[in-house]
Parts: C-alpha cells; sequence; structure tokens
C-alpha cells in the first residue's frame, strides 16, 4: 500500500512539472508571437528581417549539373514514409517532412527543391492523396499541402479543450499502469497541438 501511495505521489509530481512547464511553453509562444507582430508591423522593419513565410517560386533546370542534382535525391527523402490519411501518424509525419524541407531551405526555389517536394507530395496516398486532389494541390506548394491535410487530419480541439480533458481524467478503478498511460497520451496530445501550430 505504501508502494502505490509513493508511486501515486509520483505520478503526481510528474504531472504537475509537465503541467507547469506546459504553461511556461504557453506564455513564452505569446511573448514569441507579440515580439514577431511588433517586428513584422515596426516601419523600419526589411523585408529579410523576418521569415520568409512566402513561398518561393521555382526555377526550371537550367543545366546539366540541376538535372544530376534532381536524380540523386538524399536518402532521408527517399526514406520518407508514406502518410495514407492515418490521424495518429500526422504529426510525427508533418514533423519528418519539415525537418527535411528545413534541411534543404538553402535550395528552396532551385530544381532539387522542387524534385524533393515532388517526392514528399508521391509519399501521400489513399485517402489523404484523394483530399488533396479534391482541393486540387499537387505538389509545387508545401503550405498548400500541410494547411489541406492539417484541415482532415489535425485534432481539431484546443489546447483549452485538452488541457481541460487532462484535468478530467481520473484513475477510478483503473489500474495505475492504465490511468499513467492516459494521462500521458493526453500530455502527447496538448504537445503535439502547441508543436502543430508554431
Amino acid at each position: 500500500m505504501e508502494d502505490l501511495r509513493s508511486t501515486v505521489t509520483n505520478l503526481t509530481g510528474a504531472v504537475n512539472a509537465i503541467l507547469e512547464k506546459m504553461n511556461s511553453l504557453e506564455r513564452r509562444v505569446v511573448r514569441l508571437d507579440t515580439i514577431s507582430a511588433a517586428v513584422t508591423m515596426s516601419p523600419g522593419a526589411r523585408s529579410g528581417d523576418t521569415a520568409n513565410t512566402e513561398e518561393v517560386p521555382f526555377q526550371a533546370p537550367a543545366n546539366e549539373a540541376d538535372l544530376k542534382d534532381i536524380s540523386h535525391l538524399p536518402d532521408c527523402v527517399k526514406e520518407l514514409r508514406v502518410f495514407d490519411g492515418n490521424p495518429v501518424e500526422y504529426v510525427s509525419w508533418i514533423h519528418s517532412v519539415e525537418t527535411i524541407l528545413s534541411d534543404f531551405k538553402v535550395v528552396q526555389g532551385k530544381p532539387l527543391y522542387r524534385a524533393i517536394l515532388q517526392h514528399v507530395r508521391q509519399k501521400v496516398r489513399g485517402a489523404a492523396d484523394a483530399a488533396l486532389v479534391s482541393y486540387n494541390i499537387f505538389d509545387n506548394s508545401w503550405s498548400k499541402i500541410k494547411e489541406c491535410l492539417s484541415l482532415h487530419y489535425a485534432d481539431k480541439r484546443d489546447i483549452r479543450t485538452l488541457e481541460h480533458q487532462l484535468h478530467q481524467l481520473q484513475q477510478k478503478g483503473s489500474k495505475i499502469d492504465e490511468f499513467y498511460a492516459a494521462v500521458n497520451h493526453q500530455f502527447s496530445l496538448i504537445i503535439n497541438k502547441i508543436k502543430t501550430e508554431s
């Protein structure tokens, strides 16, 4: 019985620590959004001062070197797993793609970047592919692909709802491991929501 109390106390402490960390992250996101808005609104801000959110137009291959670059896609792009519309895999798949695209941001607008984006688009299959086709989204804009997939597969609940559901969790008759798994799952949903919205 003492072990059970100790475990519950430890879990409660861990839950409180995670909630404190989440609140800290939320405050940080709000501060960063405020700073970002102030920078973009300031009259002295130059176009290069903020992150580029617009799509860079693609260049056609100009020579054989460009074609050779395209024919040798990096392994991380080739090994990207297929996304078939499973909402459970949505967040990790989006994260994988964004990691790849950020690694190759230096070639954005160049033929290699377009080839990478085309390969990413080809990894979308099944119901997810049908969703993109129905919106007439093919392979020229990652932001449009992500927006459409988010509309169909991202968790629709906001962070406040997810936090409320976390606070409503009760152990009742379930085993401690099951309760811990439920709390952990809810934390994962909240963290994934924060990641995908920022």
